[in-house]
């Protein structure tokens, strides 16, 4: 049996901070952009494993700025980390996701150092871990512990480098101000050898308005870069209105093939200043501005992250100085002298030249004629964008149709009008653009076939439902960035399941709405019902991604943070276990495995049981390799061993099983 170990006993630390000086000193903090920091503060490189960053701060994650730089572990596990600064253990974590495996020193100035992604942690940091994970033989651990006093001196052994949360291997090293905002190490005098400019790939611009246009389109224009030496041009870009541009831009350091981001951006025209940011500190509740950061529609379809050269409505991030302008260009016809500048922290610079070649915008083009009653009897049936409507290029204030082979009519019928109403229906052929700034709620029309349509406003709730009352969605005040229509609906298929469709993914969310169905009598009596997410693979194939399952009455509800389809399924088999290994780790530490696999809702191992030879352990997961582990401090096995597992899936679907392994 296992017995709970005092959480105040601390071991001798390992003390070796000769083996921690990277290639470059600390420098001095920049203390008039971290006035919380001393000129005397230096901090130490955290790890043995290598003196290079594989990341660097204000990255582009999947739905984050990257708060931190990454230090390469050249793709193994387990070296040393070591406090950067003397501090007390505030704060400890370990998950399957995120952070994986994190420590957190509090220092005297109130700053924090965070060290994430890790292996390991030292013997008295994981007697604490056990000890608390062992209350209640729970994996997943979130908890303050700074009342314990665990006090460390800057170059003690900390931890050791691993891949959890998030691989491949690296050490995750993040600071944090004393109101608890990640800052750039970069300004704490953080170093690596770097004399190497940034580098231009390539110029987006945006249509902005419902009557704008780059190069004679609607569409995002990709813009090519021609590098001449130091110089990168880009030759000449026509405009109509008003646009935005934004730059494809990495930075690299001194002998390494690292990516990074860049610090600094301006944007001239006519040698007048129009933008300019830099990335020194974000808050975490404006993390996910990332997305109005950046050109969304190219990072979802491109996952390239084309940084914006002006500022969108919804963007309230610190990285932007006061010039006067958003950087919006709305300029007068004729030719303007472009240029822009992109310079990394170490003062290393390039710049892009071009012109731009505004023309005036030229007005929408609208015709109103009346719908008659027959039209107006499909409202009460509305399948949501059909999929000519898919190809339409969408933001949140217009709709245009790129396509001439795609020419339908699009119309827009207030709630609650009559047959004998007259309202405005665009013939939607090529380079036709339909405003929604003035779509309320009501009905939109592709050609005869309706979706609902509902404008949002942040700040605000809004609930919306299709005209039949199954389908109902509530934005919250912190949903929507900016002003935006949501055309949504739903049918059911040919294998009679119902396809929800919600909105178009074209732009982003800053916070979740929540979605609620109303299950017809087959769908309410079928067991383990749950909501997926529909996605559509390589090759046409879909796949379904487990989005909820909450049951209220005779619905389903769930909370989404992005637009998208979404159906009915039921998952009504348990997960399969199989593989099952014991093995001796590196650091002479024993684990037992077994390989875990559910095809449609996946397991839930936050109540999973994990016994060997009839001793219960600490179930971790790990998802990306899909395995269950077993963790006991105390494990020894023997040349046979009996497993015993319980695991459940997330629609409640469990597998008790009991499999044998032999050491390896």
């Amino acid at each position: 049996m296992y017995h709970k170990i005092a959480r105040i006993v601390l071991f001798p630390l390992l003390m070796l901070p000769w083996q921690v000086q990277a290639q470059q000193p600390a420098a001095p903090p920049d203390t008039d952009r971290l006035p919380f920091l001393s000129a005397e503060t230096r901090y130490l490189w955290p790890t043995s494993a290598s003196d290079y960053m594989s990341a660097t701060f204000g990255e582009t994650r999947s739905a984050h700025f990257h708060a931190a730089v990454d230090i390469g572990t050249w793709g193994r596990q387990g070296y040393n980390v070591y406090a950067s600064r003397d501090g007390i253990l505030s704060r400890i974590g370990i998950s399957p996701y995120g952070y994986g495996n994190v420590i957190y020193l509090r220092h005297e100035d109130g700053t924090q150092s965070i060290y994430a992604h890790l292996r390991d942690f030292v013997p008295e940091i994981r007697q604490l871990a056990d000890s608390i994970q062992f209350e209640t033989y729970t994996a997943d651990l979130d908890v303050n512990v700074e009342a314990y006093g665990i006090q460390f001196r800057k170059g003690d052994l900390i931890a050791f480098t691993g891949n959890t949360g998030i691989g491949p291997p690296h050490l995750h090293f993040e600071l944090r101000s004393p109101i608890n905002n990640p800052f750039n190490p970069l300004l704490a005098g953080i170093r690596v050898p770097d004399s190497i400019a940034p580098r231009f790939s390539g110029i987006a611009a945006e249509p902005i308005n419902a009557d704008s246009r780059v190069n004679e389109s609607k569409r995002i224009a990709r813009i090519p870069i021609t590098r001449r030496g130091s110089t990168y041009t880009f030759g000449t870009i026509r405009t109509q209105g008003t646009i935005g541009l934004a730059v494809d831009v990495s930075d690299r350091a001194d002998a390494l093939r690292n990516v990074y981001a860049v610090y600094e951006l301006q944007l001239f025209v006519n040698d007048s200043l129009y933008f300019h940011s830099r990335v020194d500190s974000f808050s975490y509740d404006k993390a996910r501005q990332m997305f109005v950061d950046r050109v969304y529609p190219l990072l979802r379809s491109e996952r390239k992250g084309y940084q914006r050269l002006f500022i969108r409505d919804g963007n309230t991030l610190p990285f932007y100085r006061d010039t006067g302008t958003t950087g919006l260009l709305d300029l007068p016809p004729g030719r303007h002298r472009v240029r822009i500048v992109a310079r990394d922290y170490f003062g290393n610079e390039s710049s892009a030249e071009g012109t731009v070649l505004a023309a005036s915008a030229q007005p929408l083009q609208r015709a109103s004629h009346p719908l008659h009653a027959d039209t107006l009897r499909h409202s009460a049936e509305v399948r949501g964008i059909p999929e000519t409507g898919r190809d339409y290029i969408w933001t949140n204030n217009w709709v245009s149709n790129p396509s001439r082979s795609n020419s339908t009519s699009l119309s827009y019928v207030p709630a609650g009008s009559f047959a004998d109403s007259v309202h405005v229906i665009t013939s939607f052929n090529e380079h036709a653009t339909f405003s929604l700034e003035k779509t309320g709620f009501g009905t939109l029309y592709f050609g005869d076939t309706p979706a609902s349509v509902h404008r949002v406003y942040p700040g605000q709730t809004t609930r919306m439902r299709t005209p039949d009352q199954r389908l109902e969605l509530t934005f919250y005040p912190n949903t929507v960035f900016d002003t935006l229509s949501v055309v949504f609906g739903y049918y059911y298929d040919e294998e009679n399941l119902p396809v929800i469709q919600v909105g178009t993914d074209s732009e982003p969310l800053k916070g979740s709405y929540e979605l609620r169905f109303m299950l017809d009598e087959a769908e309410q009596n079928t067991p383990d019902m749950g909501m997926y997410r529909v996605s559509t693979r390589s090759r046409g194939q879909r796949s379904l991604g487990y989005a909820g399952s909450n049951r209220s009455g005779d619905a389903i509800r769930i909370r989404s943070g992005s637009f998208g389809t979404f159906t009915l399924a039921a998952d009504t088999t348990a997960p399969e276990l199989s593989r099952p290994r014991i093995f001796r780790r590196s650091d002479g530490k024993w684990f037992a495995t077994v390989r875990v696999q559910d095809e449609l809702s996946g397991v839930t191992h936050q109540n999973a049981e994990f016994y060997v030879n009839g001793v219960r352990g600490i179930a971790e997961y790990d998802p990306f390799g899909g395995i269950l582990i077993y963790h006991h401090p105390e494990f020894r096995p023997e040349r046979l061993n009996t497993l015993r597992i319980v695991l459940h899936d997330r629609s409640g679907n469990i597998v008790d099983s009991t499999l044998e392994a032999v050491p390896r």
